[in-house]
């Protein structure tokens, strides 16, 4: 869970980071959406603007041991708008959405090396297109921003970058001694996993001091799926220091959960 901060601005990296953040509200208005953040609740933004206390009050229930996050197109439209709530919740924003990514995607366009410079134009409409169309598939999503990333010649983007694989496998080991590592394959269209996810904030809170929850997509990320033998989900695998403990299918209440954690627990070397 992030720290209750009314003041804090968090980038949209950070909030992936940790999907476990509870409540995310979309407040750039229209039917646009970010397909990179799933299951955000959609607002009009001068609506909020001119009800803040009926909106806090729609979600008070939630918001009474839960984070809400405010995720706007602009930083200083997210500022403004927080400014107008009471402080008795912590909420929080999100900066940047998808203007901060056309702005990057259309750097890294601008500098990369075409094969054919004359139908530069073209091309870089044509990558444009599939880089913000939904029906693109991922792994050709990906091989399309990898390509771009190595070798556009400005040294933000250019510096050697783990791949999702290797930055997987970095964090479970990295992770401390006495924290075990719950590794959860979901996805959107899965009514287990959606039960699931609902439960996840609160294990994770409950049990901050023993375990650290890291949520993946399996169908944005089927090569890290396959890597896993991701058959199934929701599948939850539990790691401590590298070492896998763990691995339940289906898992979807809290009772599972616990279980898990405590047969977890009951494997680990003294």
């Amino acid at each position: 869970m992030y720290a209750a901060h009314n003041k804090r601005q968090l980038t949209i990296d950070a909030f992936l980071d940790n999907p476990t953040a509870p409540i995310l509200i979309d407040l750039r208005g229209g039917s646009a959406r970010d397909p990179s953040i799933p299951g955000s609740h959609r607002f009009y933004l001068p609506d909020v603007k001119a009800r803040t206390e009926a909106f806090e009050n729609r979600f008070a229930p939630q918001l009474t041991n839960r984070s809400l996050l405010l995720y706007c197109s602009k930083g200083h439209e997210s500022t403004a708008l927080l400014g107008q709530f009471s402080g008795n919740h912590p909420v929080q924003v999100l900066k940047g959405g998808m203007t901060a990514y056309l702005t990057a995607i259309s750097r890294l366009l601008h500098e990369h090396p075409y094969e054919d410079p004359e139908h530069k134009s073209d091309t870089m409409v044509k990558i444009l297109s599939a880089l913000t169309d939904r029906s693109t598939p991922p792994a050709t999503f990906q091989k399309i921003i990898h390509r771009l990333v190595q070798h556009t010649p400005n040294p933000e983007y250019a510096r050697s970058r783990p791949s999702p694989g290797e930055a997987l496998q970095k964090k479970l080991a990295a992770a401390a001694a006495d924290i075990l590592i719950f590794l959860i394959f979901s996805g959107d269209n899965c009514p287990l996993c959606t039960v699931l996810r609902q439960h996840l904030p609160w294990f994770a809170e409950t049990y901050r001091r023993q375990v650290e929850v890291v949520v993946v997509d399996a169908r944005k990320h089927a090569g890290l799926a396959e890597e896993y033998a991701i058959f199934s989900i929701p599948t939850v695998m539990v790691y401590r220091k590298g070492v896998r403990l763990q691995k339940q299918v289906g898992i979807s209440t809290r009772a599972a959960l616990k279980e898990l954690l405590s047969a977890a627990q009951a494997d680990s070397p003294p």
